[in-house]
């Protein structure tokens, strides 16, 4: 039994010790090389684990697997000149982010990636679009990346259901190139894809708990006519924890338009009377619905408390109130999550696929319901396999 020692993944360990051997002159060019049976039995480990180190000697274009009754594993080559080339491997990993530019807020997704993709082993190359559109119009996009040497793709599912089809479409071709994909912020396509996104449900409760806690007995929930389905998804966690807490619920909802928003909510303006808490389904919704009760002559939080969701900076979205309560998104989280999982795909050939991992929302409290101005309360994550 052969031991090996030291702190790289087993599978690194084993395909360094077999290159050694290849340029040892153990396995001449030509010559049977052993199958997973016998190096699962030489090392110790399991088939999963010699079938990764197997792959990295396939990359290297050293051996070649043939499947099939009497075919096996054959030397095709020597390892080229310098230690362990797949090891070194600069992998180039496109990321499909929602927003226009650099500042956006949804920059947090590639900080987070960085934090695990380094760029001594990673290029990244990340492409800013509109939600998505540029994935629906990017054949000409993945045709450039598949064309040079596109290793893993990070993309942000898109909310639409057309433009969500499309991207399915051009997954499913990475896929037969075999290009690691992962998928940000659609948990309902994780049985296909993997999938990290942020549980906006748990985030609504979260809100509702909030203000429970605080005594609120009576809540109300704002969001748009024709909810997108992130939207639907906060609806059903507000409405889940007001049963849960035993409030009194009631749902409003506005047009997306500003302006007619104001409208909705002045012809809408007694309901405010019956409900002292609100949840919004963001922030922009609940910088409105501010500027409506303060007109109406309303005070916040003292009459009525307020908690958006998205928690946007104010260059990106101009809230004329900096003081909402809000549900935190971690999207850096969300992009560190993402990175560790293709990474992992990367490492591992043989690693489950279609896993969903879901990263709890923050609550970040100001003045709006009444609490300290920045006050955060720590999220977890969860990840179900």
């Amino acid at each position: 039994m052969r031991a090996i020692a030291n702190n790289e993944p087993e599978y690194i360990k084993i395909y360094k010790r077999l290159v050694n051997d290849l340029k040892g002159g153990k396995y001449p060019v030509g010559a049977p090389f052993p199958g997973d049976k016998e190096l699962t039995a030489s090392y110790a480990v399991n088939h999963l684990t010699v079938r990764s180190a197997l792959r990295l000697l396939v990359d290297d274009g050293c051996i070649v697997r043939r499947r099939g009754r009497g075919k096996g594993t054959t030397v095709v080559r020597m390892p080229l000149e310098g230690d362990f080339p797949s090891v070194q491997k600069t992998r180039t990993v496109a990321v499909f982010l929602p927003g226009v530019d650099k500042g956006s807020p949804n920059s947090e997704f590639l900080r987070g990636i960085e934090r695990v993709l380094p760029v001594d082993r990673y290029r990244i190359h990340p492409v800013y679009d509109e939600w998505g559109e540029a994935v629906e119009k990017d054949g000409l996009a993945l045709d450039k990346f598949l064309g040079g040497a596109l290793d893993g793709l990070l993309m942000f599912g898109s909310f639409r259901a057309e433009t969500l089809q499309r991207q399915l479409a051009h997954a499913r071709r990475l896929d037969r190139f075999g290009v690691p994909l992962v998928v940000i912020d659609r948990p309902e396509i994780a049985d296909v894809f993997d999938c990290v996104s942020v549980d906006d449900k748990l985030g609504a409760r979260m809100a509702v708990d909030h203000l429970a806690a605080m005594g609120h007995k009576a809540l109300l929930y704002v969001t748009y006519e024709n909810p997108s389905l992130r939207h639907k998804v906060r609806l059903e966690g507000f409405q889940e924890a007001a049963a849960l807490a035993g409030v009194t619920s009631e749902v409003l909802f506005i047009p997306s338009d500003r302006q007619k928003a104001r409208v909705s909510l002045g012809d809408n303006r007694r309901i405010f009377k019956k409900f002292t808490g609100c949840v919004c389904g963001n922030n922009s919704i609940a910088d409105t619905l501010i500027l409506f009760l303060e007109k109406a002559g309303m005070k916040v939080p003292a009459d009525i408390a307020v908690m958006g969701y998205d928690d946007l900076p104010p260059h990106y979205i101009p809230l004329v109130s900096s003081n909402i309560s809000s549900v935190e998104r971690c999207r850096s989280e969300v992009g560190r999550l993402a990175a560790l999982r293709i990474r992992s795909r990367f490492e591992d050939s043989a690693c489950p696929r279609g896993v969903r991992s879901l990263v709890a929302p923050r609550l970040v409290i100001r003045g709006s319901c009444g609490g300290k101005r920045d006050e955060e309360m720590t999220s977890s994550i969860l990840e179900d396999y």
